[in-house]
């Protein structure tokens, strides 16, 4: 079976099978702390921002090769993780949200490579490929997406390649 765009319609319903499940999973591990968000009245887009904003803070951190650092990551993968959870739980949940989401990760990547580079852990040369690779990874993904989901955001087919601006300038 076919939709529109001549795409095998199985092969994405199994892939959105178990991304629900574990987004169900996700959600009833988050579930008091969801709650607890809620009630604070945090939004997802909060989260998202904290998110880069510890980012931020651990490449000021990482040069100095400090545990506050360490902390930093994992209070920004954290952050990562509880906005699309929140946003689900919420039902809050958007594609101009996933799309937030999506260049919010692909700056944080961003952030971390260049973290990791100024502290001389990894080569620059290295740095540049990896984010490279991975850069055009996720565009291709986030396009396969887009051709075979219908969407209630008209810049959608788009949504990959504008994700990945902050990555290209990086290079720069």
């Amino acid at each position: 079976m076919y939709n529109d765009n001549c795409m095998p319609v199985k092969s994405f319903e199994r892939e959105y099978r178990w991304k629900k499940k574990i987004d169900d999973v996700k959600t009833r591990l988050f579930g008091p702390l969801l709650r607890v968000l809620v009630w604070l009245h945090i939004s997802p887009n909060f989260l998202t921002f904290m998110g880069l904003l510890s980012m931020s803070a651990f490449i000021f951190f990482e040069s100095k090769k400090s545990l506050i650092a360490i902390g930093l990551l994992l209070l920004a993968v954290i952050f990562d993780q509880l906005d699309g959870s929140l946003a689900r739980y919420t039902h809050q949940d958007s594609d101009r949200g996933k799309f937030i989401d999506a260049v919010s990760d692909a700056i944080s990547f961003t952030l971390f490579m260049a973290g990791v580079v100024e502290n001389g852990s990894v080569r620059p040369v290295v740095g540049i490929i990896f984010l490279f690779s991975v850069s055009i990874l996720k565009v291709f993904l986030l396009f396969r997406k887009s051709i075979a989901l219908k969407t209630d955001w008209f810049l959608k087919p788009f949504m990959g390649l504008w994700g990945f601006v902050p990555v290209a300038i990086s290079y720069i």
